[in-house]
């Protein structure tokens, strides 16, 4: 928790890769803006899961059934960007990066 409020006091952006559990914590917490990236599908995923050769099926079932709960807690994000192409999510994120910055740069927004 130290170096990202260090980092936060220095002014800089910090970006958090994170499980639900430990999003939740920090949405409670701080004043952060959250983004979920999802994919387009569980087939889609289910399909990049099994290009990848790096899980066995048993595996790759149980990230699934991860997923699926997972992107039922969507919602409760500041921005979900659905994960399509790379470069159009990357894109997407910086974007919303942008206007994060510009909300937490706002003088009259709300502080708790």
């Amino acid at each position: 928790r130290e170096p990202v409020e260090r980092f936060r006091r220095q002014g800089r952006d910090v970006m958090l890769v994170i499980d639900i559990k430990g999003a939740q914590k920090v949405m409670r917490k701080t004043d952060a803006f959250s983004i979920f990236l999802k994919p387009p599908s569980l087939k889609e995923l289910a399909r990049r899961l099994g290009g990848r050769n790096t899980d066995s099926s048993e595996e790759q079932r149980k990230r699934l059934a991860i997923a699926r709960k997972e992107m039922s807690f969507a919602g409760s994000y500041d921005a979900v960007i659905v994960n399509r192409d790379v470069d159009q999510t990357v894109s997407r994120l910086r974007k919303w990066i942008e206007k994060a910055r510009l909300n937490f740069n706002n003088p009259k927004r709300k502080k708790e």
